[in-house]
């Protein structure tokens, strides 16, 4: 635990929030410092710079920069030039020298983008100079931030950031809407205590700005999900007509596709079927291989035909059909496996595919700056093999929920703003254990049958071409629920999976959380679940002060809500297990045969006498 968390919870520490919102500020001038990247001195000191291209170069009040943004979107922050050098669409803040280092798209110069400074603006409930900046007092209110998945559709997590209340009786922001580059720029929220080093205040949550309201005495900024910045759409290649001269006007524009995995009759387009004269040999595009090759064609079928291909490029994703085996107008499908990674394998993990996604279509590199890789790396071991394919432009964060779907994965954003993944497993370790005393009251359990199913039905190996899937129909526990519950209810479940066994897998773990009538239930206390995320397992007594009551369980964190200026957080949670309750029975005799003191409880312990 931090020693914000631990000191935090005391009741005579002055509880100090401090929100920061990057204010934009396009900034024009650049200078570059090596290859494809380029940096801005603040104090506008440039040693490496001849006086003679300085002139109209002056020194900027910025005290901190929290983000930059490239034509609106945002770059990775790192911890190093070095960092910067290598990697595209990032930037580096140094504090100490004051200068903001940039790498674009393709290393290509500021001057062809709107470069934005997300230059960090401090507000806190405690006026006061923390890391170098001073925060002013005008915090009235900080957000109760939530986050939660819905117990049984994985893939889907709700954010709530809420409303942070800003003091504007002297209308210092009364334009701030006006003059200002505000929406979709970063917002960070920390929680510590007076005396405490800006470094050690513990994140409490990352959002961007969506809305602000102005009034008389407030200034209101809504904060969303950052995860909002995933709404590019993918694919975003198209096929144009200078590429492919020859393919049918009504093709153009049309979204080259993405691929993944162990696909089963794909629809492929020709992209020379208007060339004139009818050339031997018809072209066929697969997928976009800007970033990978394929890694197999399987079968190709004309009308449902199977026929030899006249050639194949795995590399470009292309395949041939001779003339004698096509005619223009033709339907074309093809069993293949999509993308392959740098050392030749297909990238069909799950996770592994999220992971490819975000940094082909979005430029995140997979860095320890950017992902929890721990938790990333533990859930790519536990995920199943999918095959997605894409040919309708739609949003990554779209693609990246229905991915999660398939695989049983959470994908979130950390308090600290790193990506994170989590495959759902009953057996994760337990995070924290909490006691009686740390709870602000006891948890009051709600028992809900609605959520019980008995069978399901799991879609997997999807034709893409007919839009069907094959189903595995699992009623193993459909006796078993229904004399318990009285109660015949199944689901239906389409997935991305390829194989039976996956799908078997599957509806195994869907039974094993939906079988039983779901126990939920609150857990309010202090800041001792601080460092608490998303899928935790903790241990939680359900107990009166006199000890009776439901015991002490294994529980679920489905959902997580931080009022902040209450120093509150409210854990909403599913049990897994109850622990089996002991009772302690003193040692006696029995006739002239003594026994040792005991514990009866699920299972029979001695203990030593």
């Amino acid at each position: 635990m931090s020693i914000a968390s631990v000191e935090a919870q005391k009741p005579s520490t002055k509880k100090v929030t401090l929100a920061e919102l990057d204010l934009g500020q396009q900034q024009k001038v650049w200078f570059n410092y090596s290859a494809f990247t380029y940096y801005v001195d603040l104090d506008a000191v440039y040693d490496r710079i001849d006086a003679a291209f300085l002139t109209g170069i002056v020194a900027q009040s910025v005290v901190s920069v929290g983000s930059v943004s490239s034509d609106s979107a945002h770059l990775l922050a790192k911890t190093s030039i070095a960092a910067v050098e290598s990697t595209e669409l990032s930037f580096y803040f140094d504090a100490s020298a004051r200068r903001v280092y940039i790498h674009l798209q393709s290393g290509d110069e500021p001057s062809l983008h709107r470069i934005t400074l997300g230059v960090v603006y401090g507000i806190s409930n405690h006026a006061g100079v923390y890391g170098g900046v001073y925060y002013e007092g005008r915090l009235r209110s900080a957000p109760s931030i939530s986050k939660s998945r819905d117990p049984l559709f994985f893939g889907r997590i709700a954010f709530d950031g809420g409303t942070i209340t800003i003091d504007n009786t002297d209308g210092f922001f009364d334009r701030i809407g006006e003059d200002n580059d505000v929406f979709g720029n970063s917002v960070r929220i920390f929680q510590g205590f007076e005396g405490l080093d800006y470094g050690s205040f513990a994140r409490m949550g990352t959002g961007v700005i969506d809305t602000i309201r102005v009034g008389r005495d407030t200034l209101e900024v809504q904060m969303i999900d950052p995860r909002a910045a995933l709404s590019r759409r993918a694919p975003s290649r198209v096929f144009d007509a200078v590429t492919y001269p020859n393919i049918k006007p009504g093709n153009i524009g049309k979204a080259i596709p993405i691929a993944y995995g162990a696909l089963l009759n794909v629809p492929v387009l020709c992209t020379n079927e208007a060339e004139s004269p009818a050339p031997a040999n018809y072209s066929f595009k697969l997928a976009d291989c800007t970033d990978h090759g394929i890694y197999a064609i399987t079968t190709v079928r004309v009308n449902g035909v199977v026929k030899a291909t006249a050639s194949t490029d795995l590399a470009a994703g292309t395949f041939t059909l001779a003339a004698a085996n096509y005619s223009p107008g033709d339907d074309v499908t093809c069993d293949f496996t999509g993308y392959k990674d740098g050392s030749g394998n297909a990238i069909e993990n799950a996770a592994e595919v999220i992971r490819d996604l975000l940094d082909t279509q979005l430029g995140i590199e997979y860095g320890p700056s950017s992902f929890d890789q721990g938790e990333w790396a533990a859930a790519e071991t536990l995920a199943p093999d999918i095959a997605i394919f894409e040919d309708d432009p739609t949003e990554v964060f779209s693609l990246i929920e229905d991915l999660c779907a398939s695989a049983l994965l959470v994908f979130f954003t950390r308090d600290d703003g790193r990506y994170s993944l989590r495959k759902y497993t009953p057996n994760r370790a337990v995070s924290q254990v909490f006691s009686q005393d740390e709870l602000l009251e006891m948890p009051a359990v709600e028992y809900d049958p609605t959520e019980v199913l008995s069978s399901t039905m799991v879609g997997y190996a999807r034709d893409w071409d007919e839009d069907q899937e094959r189903y595995l129909h699992d009623t193993s526990q459909e006796s078993d629920v229904f004399e318990k519950y009285k109660v015949y209810r199944e689901k239906t479940f389409d997935t991305l999976l390829t194989a039976s066994a996956a799908a078997q897998a599957f509806s195994d773990d869907i039974l094993d959380l939906s079988a039983e009538v779901s126990r939920r239930f609150s857990a309010r206390f202090k800041l001792q679940p601080l460092e608490r995320e998303i899928m935790d397992f903790v241990d939680i007594p359900i107990l009166r002060r006199d000890g009776s009551g439901l015991g002490v369980c294994k529980a679920e964190i489905l959902g997580i809500t931080k009022d902040l200026l209450a120093a509150e957080i409210t854990l909403d949670c599913r049990i897994v297990e109850m622990y089996p309750e002991t009772i302690y029975v003193q040692g006696g005799y029995w006739g002239e045969d003594y026994w040792g003191d005991e514990l009866w409880g699920a299972t029979y312990q001695e203990v030593v006498a």
